[in-house]
């Protein structure tokens, strides 16, 4: 169960966007008049399942939580037209999630294997990243390695 706390700030952060109303609940088809949606749609899925689901440990690993929120974004998806206002809208939400997605993944393979030595390529990266920050984040960095 380890990074599910991560996930969970995750699905509440997109919960928290304005734009979000759309995937926070389950799609009311029916009100909606969408008659052909659950012959399309067969498996839905939204935000505010995947949180409960989070928070009663439901899943068994943080791939299980991430491909229930990639169902959001499929089922939006196959279901509009590409090009419609909640295509693109899921569209959006899955970049935004597919990177918050990757930078966990990645603090947990740096996790697993902490004595790894970085490749070239990463402390290049890491040089380029210390001349964007200015004093005052210098003087953060510094004091968080002190301790």
């Amino acid at each position: 169960k380890e990074y599910f706390p991560e996930m969970l700030r995750i699905v509440l952060s997109l919960l928290s966007r304005p734009e979000s109303l759309a995937f926070r609940d389950p799609v009311d088809w029916k009100g909606m008049g969408l008659l052909d949606y659950p012959e399309i749609i067969k498996k839905p899925m939204d935000l505010n399942t995947v949180r409960k689901r989070i928070e009663t440990n439901y899943y068994d690993d943080v791939d299980g939580i991430a491909n229930d929120i990639r169902l959001i974004w499929t089922n939006c998806m196959l279901y509009n037209r590409d090009g419609s206002e909640y295509y693109h809208l899921a569209d959006s939400f899955s970049r935004a999630f597919e990177d918050a997605y990757a930078a966990l993944r990645k603090l947990e393979d740096s996790k697993s294997d902490i004595n790894r030595v970085p490749s070239v390529d990463e402390r290049i990266q890491l040089s380029y990243d210390i001349f964007k920050l200015d004093n005052k984040e210098i003087a953060h960095v510094l004091t968080i390695l002190q301790q």
